[in-house]
């Protein structure tokens, strides 16, 4: 990845807690979805998020494109300082004047325990009241001003609140004098799960050394896998916005130095991310890693679905078609970013093998530089350390929730399909392996037949 400079990022931070459980699922909207100056109001209700102007239920928000034409604010250019080429939501325009200012109510028609989004281009005089409600009881608030560290011309600010229960979230913006344009972007939402397989579990397990082939007897444990059905893979990577050329999602935190390897449900199906470094922080050096990932015995296989960075920018870096089940990545990236990609398309109950290895051919070039640990991370934000080394494989197994182990094709009841799943998987290892014992016997068919019906 090659380095470009924006004027963009900041964050503060409401209320600190753990951005999702092994119970919750995630709601992102980045507003690519419609065209400028489209009212928004209940477009998102299927999601449980609904928009409005505070008082006035004439009007409502609008989505609105950095650069021109001018239709919701200036910055530091037309309608800035959204991410070049993105959308965001902000107060309409009245009689064609950005100065009058209109709140915006987020109402969350299933409640939330996490609600994130960044405030663009509160500067100047300018100030946004943020407050986070459950009915009609404030629960946490916040006003943003041009002093609030990262706030200003040209900038997005994060804010976050964690609450037991979020039903809304009020945006007051000051009064006319005071106010030149606002925009709202990446809202983010986490709730408790609501619906069977929300909280499916990931089992990781790794080779004792290069191509050794033992994952059964190196079970390292499992983790919750996030879940995001209906954001798509981009929006969970959130290339780009706010740290340019970079990883800026929201399911885990980068380390720099560490590689980071993480599973999540998406609209594409289960997605395996990996990200390489970090683009916050200090002792920045950038760095190289040539990796392949391996789909399983999944005859419909999988698709890239994120390049960080895209073929335009990084040519002949990544590998593998749609559809297919092998997938190669060599990245190189500066000290400012990340690198990596997003495959998705892993079935339920379904693996993959992820390792480091040489994928260009080429002696000259490392397959490992700048990175000093290798992690897999679950929802719940728990960690597994993985060992750093050329060649040695890790299994990550894809396993049904943990109130119905034994549906292993995730469909709601255990069945004969479950029962034709387990039997191909006789003597191997996988989801049909129930009791986590490295192999899948006898103990593993009484399980099964004892879960026989709806989960």
């Amino acid at each position: 990845m090659r380095c470009r400079s924006f004027a963009f990022a900041s964050s503060f931070v409401v209320a600190a807690a753990s951005f999702a459980g092994g119970d919750s699922q995630i709601v992102v909207l980045d507003f690519e979805d419609l065209a400028e100056s489209t009212a928004v109001s209940t477009q998102y209700a299927s999601q449980g998020v609904v928009f409005s102007i505070e008082g006035n239920p004439a009007i409502f928000p609008i989505i609105v494109k950095e650069g021109s034409p001018t239709v919701g604010f200036t910055g530091a250019s037309a309608d800035a300082p959204l991410a070049s080429g993105s959308f965001g939501l902000t107060d309409p325009l009245i009689a064609g004047n950005a100065s009058t200012p209109s709140p915006i109510r987020i109402t969350l028609t299933l409640p939330a325990t996490n609600v994130r989004f960044y405030l663009a281009d509160v500067d100047s005089a300018e100030s946004v009241k943020a407050t986070a409600f459950d009915g009609g009881i404030a629960v946490a608030t916040k006003t943003i001003t041009a002093a609030t560290p990262g706030a200003g011309n040209g900038t997005n600010v994060l804010v976050e609140f964690a609450a037991p229960q979020i039903t809304s979230v009020l945006l007051e913006p000051s009064e006319p004098s005071n106010i030149a344009g606002w925009g709202l972007d990446f809202l983010v939402v986490t709730r408790p799960c609501l619906e069977l397989g929300c909280a499916p579990r990931l089992r990781v397990s790794q080779e004792s050394a290069p191509n050794a082939g033992d994952f059964s007897s190196h079970i390292l444990g499992e983790v919750p896998i996030m879940s995001a059905p209906t954001s798509p893979a981009s929006a969970i990577y959130a290339y780009d916005v706010p740290e340019g050329d970079s990883w800026n999602g929201f399911i885990f935190d980068t380390v720099p130095d560490r590689s980071q390897l993480a599973v999540a449900l998406t609209s594409e199906g289960y997605t395996i991310f990996v990200v390489h470094d970090t683009a916050t922080g200090s002792s920045l050096d950038g760095g190289n890693a040539e990796t392949r990932v391996e789909f399983l015995n999944d005859l419909d296989g999988g698709a890239i679905t994120v390049k960080d960075d895209p073929s335009a920018l990084e040519p002949g870096a990544y590998t593998g078609r749609p559809g297919g089940s092998v997938f190669t990545a060599d990245h190189v990236w500066d000290s400012c970013c990340t690198d990596g990609y997003a495959i998705s398309g892993l079935d339920c109950g379904g693996a993959a093998i992820v390792e480091f290895t040489d994928v260009d051919g080429s002696s000259a070039t490392p397959i490992i530089a700048g990175l000093t640990s290798w992690a897999v991370l679950g929802a719940d934000g728990s960690t597994i350390p993985l060992a750093l080394e050329v060649d040695r494989r890790v299994l990550l197994q894809h396993l049904p929730p943990t109130n119905c182990p034994a549906d292993l094709n995730c469909d709601g009841v255990v069945d004969a399909a479950d029962l034709a799943i387990l039997l191909g998987s006789w003597l191997g290892s996988g989801a049909a392996d129930l009791n986590g014992s490295g192999e899948v016997l006898a103990d593993d068919l009484a399980i099964l037949l004892g879960e026989w019906g709806p989960c």
